[in-house]
């Protein structure tokens, strides 16, 4: 009875694609861009209070004025008048802020899908490129916006091209295999605390310089302009695309195997 001939299975491929060193390089490209990204977001927030109160004294003395301002407080004002018992003008500036901030994480909430969407088409480094384009576009109307209908059009753009977060996770899973992807994550969110530990500070030191009379915030603005601008470049330079590492390579039926491609010695750039 002859005996069948066995081959010896092939070691399993990593379930990344991408070798150890490579990794490394990306997780680091990851981790200063989210922190120059997070601490340029963080600028902002402790000044929500103020700005809100800048402007409201600018273009709110007349009421009657067609001002996008007037608009959204007329609007608060009915929500208030809602109440049985009517809550005091003295927290329009609160309801303001709110009421941006939740316009804010809608849109972002609107625009993700589709980013992720993008990023799958066309690859996550293409996709975070011109989310960067949208928060640069952001930052400089904020830096211009002396007037409320600016400021107002800055955050709009801000949600709907804020993708960098989603973006980044998305990487960290392209990269990562099972073992490493615990560790992969948890210094992204590591960011998360290092930026929101320094950037409010920072944002709150530079609202205290004046440089330009008109917009009292335009220092803060600029330099949360300028941190995005080098994270934008040093993206460029330094991370390569991620999306073929972790994309299933093709059966002979044109389907799926569900095993990952044979990693390549190299990252592909594009630039």
């Amino acid at each position: 009875m002859a005996k069948k001939s066995s081959t010896p299975s092939s070691p399993p491929s990593s379930s990344s694609g991408v070798s150890p060193e490579e990794r490394r390089r990306i997780i680091r490209v990851l981790v200063i861009s989210l922190l120059l990204d997070l601490i340029s977001f963080t600028f902002i927030l402790p000044l929500f209070p103020k700005l809100l109160e800048f402007y409201r004294n600018l273009e709110a003395g007349d009421k009657d004025a067609d001002t996008a301002l007037n608009h959204i407080l007329r609007t608060l004002n009915a929500y208030k008048n809602a109440f049985a018992r009517p809550i005091s003008s003295r927290y329009d500036v609160v309801l303001l802020g709110g009421a941006l901030g939740s316009l804010f994480s809608l849109l972002q909430a609107i625009a993700s899908p589709v980013i992720g969407l993008l990023s799958d088409r066309y690859g996550r480094r293409t996709a975070l490129l011109w989310s960067m384009v949208g928060n640069l576009l952001s930052v400089a109307l904020w830096v211009a916006a002396t007037d409320f209908r600016t400021f107002l059009a800055s955050r709009v753009v801000g949600g709907l091209s804020e993708g960098n977060v989603q973006l980044a996770f998305a990487i960290a899973a392209d990269i990562s295999d099972e073992q490493s992807r615990g560790r992969t994550m948890m210094l992204v969110g590591a960011c998360f605390s290092v930026a929101f530990t320094f950037g409010p500070a920072l944002g709150a030191a530079l609202a205290n310089i004046t440089t330009v009379a008109a917009n009292p915030f335009a220092t803060a603005a600029a330099f949360s302009l300028f941190l995005l601008g080098v994270e934008t470049i040093y993206l460029y330079r330094c991370l390569p695309e991620t999306r073929a590492i972790s994309h299933p390579a093709p059966t002979a039926n044109g389907k799926s195997n569900g095993h990952a491609s044979k990693p390549s010695p190299t990252l592909v750039r594009t630039n």
